[in-house]
């Protein structure tokens, strides 16, 4: 299983689980479930975190920022509840997610979080692989307008 295409979920609630996993295994995501924050980080063993982290509501979002464990959180909320999910981004998640029955929208976040995830270690790889005997690239690493 690739640590990099599995999303955990932190919640109880296993109807949520059943139903999660068969729309992210639709888009190719392995789901994982925890029924606490506690279990997730014990369930960590090799050090790797997972792609993505969803959890179901703010106290576990709370809980789970506690941990130093770098990985995008995205948090589901109840359908309507705009102030959850605005409290949610403040708090620092990366993305809030209603739990509509609508899971397109949770497929797109997870895999925004997972690219995002993947683009944040590659350039921490890039940025530990810099020393200072090493001279920076005399261009940007993206691409840039050619001069006329």
């Amino acid at each position: 299983m690739s640590v990099k295409n599995t999303v955990s979920l932190i919640s109880e609630d296993a109807n949520l689980l059943k139903s999660l996993t068969s729309a992210l295994k639709s888009a190719s995501i392995t789901l994982i479930g925890f029924a606490s924050v506690k279990e997730y980080i014990d369930g960590l063993a090799d050090g790797k975190p997972h792609g993505a982290l969803l959890v179901k509501g703010l106290d576990t979002l709370k809980d789970a920022m506690q941990h130093p464990v770098a990985v995008p959180i995205i948090v589901l909320v109840s359908v309507g509840d705009v102030a959850s999910a605005v409290q949610a981004i403040k708090a620092g998640a990366f993305d809030a997610v209603e739990t509509s029955g609508k899971e397109e929208a949770l497929v797109e976040s997870a895999r925004k979080a997972i690219s995002a995830r993947s683009c944040r270690c590659s350039k921490t790889a890039a940025h530990a692989s810099i020393s200072p005997s090493n001279s920076m690239p005399s261009r940007p690493p993206w691409p840039t307008p050619s001069a006329s």
